[in-house]
């Protein structure tokens, strides 16, 4: 398992440990929804695709995308 599937799997885990079962599959029902609108409005069709769409990042993530890349350097 990588990276992300580790950082995903720990969601899922907090979810499962402070939500129901139902609430959980609500949530992941929403998120497959809101991927689907991001693939259409994104003229994507499947998550390659999305990978590779150009993207402009500004505040928190901006500066969080920094550090990481300024670590990755060392």
């Amino acid at each position: 398992m990588g990276a992300r599937g580790v950082g995903l799997s720990r969601v899922f885990l907090e979810m499962v440990e402070t939500k129901s079962i139902e609430e959980v599959i609500v949530l992941v029902q929403g998120w497959k929804e809101d991927l689907r609108l991001l693939l259409c409005a994104l003229g994507c069709q499947n998550l390659k695709e999305l990978r590779e769409v150009d993207y402009l990042l500004y505040g928190k993530l901006w500066q969080a995308n920094q550090q990481k890349n300024e670590e990755k350097s060392f």
